[in-house]
């Protein structure tokens, strides 16, 4: 199973110096370890999800700072951009190159788009 990966802006944090960000998918748990990465500067951090919101789909989490690196994103990358009790739409970015410096193309997908014609969606 693969770590989840959870969008960052570098600049962000709550008054006891935690990292608040959006989380789309399944519900992260209180303690559970997780990638940090911010895009725009191609980096990425471990991080511990220290509280959650369910009601905003939002996390707090608590960052290892010590452990900044250059992020490297696989080859193609699901990103759910919204959630209403199931994904609705998708952003596939496929880097042509390591992600940094912002590089790669982004494409927005419908659900439908990646399932058989014989698959319903509800």
């Amino acid at each position: 199973m693969s770590i989840r990966r959870i969008q960052i802006d570098l600049n962000r944090r709550n008054r006891a110096g935690q990292t608040p960000a959006p989380y789309f998918g399944p519900t992260p748990r209180v303690g559970e370890r997780v990638v940090a990465f911010e895009p725009e500067d191609g980096v990425a951090l471990d991080a511990a999800v220290a509280e959650v919101d369910i009601e905003r789909c939002r996390v707090v989490l608590d960052i290892d700072w010590d452990s900044l690196r250059d992020d490297v994103a696989p080859q193609a990358e699901l990103f759910v951009l919204g959630m209403t009790g199931s994904c609705s739409q998708f952003v596939v970015t496929t880097p042509s190159t390591p992600m940094s410096r912002g590089s790669g193309e982004r494409v927005a997908l419908r659900l439908s788009d990646l399932l058989p014609s014989s698959v319903a969606i509800r």
